[in-house]
């Protein structure tokens, strides 16, 4: 009788637990998922403008274009998932276009000497 007890308040709390747990996953999954599309874009971005850079042989150019598509790229993704999020939101995305960018340039650059 007092295992019966047992059993069914700790499968109270274990559904009561499992409960909060599937809650915070479940927003887990969707931050993660939304965080994950978000870096994937603008690692794409980068790949694509270090190219671009690479055969406009011009630094100003380069850096402009750049930047240009990086801050139309975020204001046409913020509008894609309707998002609201803070003053540092920009940061972490720049950071991943910027160096995806700079790698791409900089392979790019060095095969270009070493070839001719």
């Amino acid at each position: 009788m007092a295992e019966e007890r047992v059993s069914e308040i700790s499968g109270k709390e274990d559904a009561a637990g499992s409960e909060k747990k599937s809650g915070f996953s479940q927003k887990f999954k969707e931050w993660a998922n939304f965080d994950l599309k978000m870096t994937l874009l603008f690692c794409l971005i980068g790949l694509v403008m270090g190219v671009i850079a690479f055969f406009l042989n011009s630094s100003l150019k380069s850096v402009l274009v750049s930047i240009l598509m990086f801050i139309g790229s975020t204001l046409l993704a913020r509008r894609a998932w309707k998002t609201k999020e803070s003053k540092g939101w920009w940061f972490s995305k720049f950071v991943v276009f910027f160096f995806t960018w700079i790698i791409v340039w900089t392979i790019l650059y060095n095969l270009y000497v070493v070839w001719a």
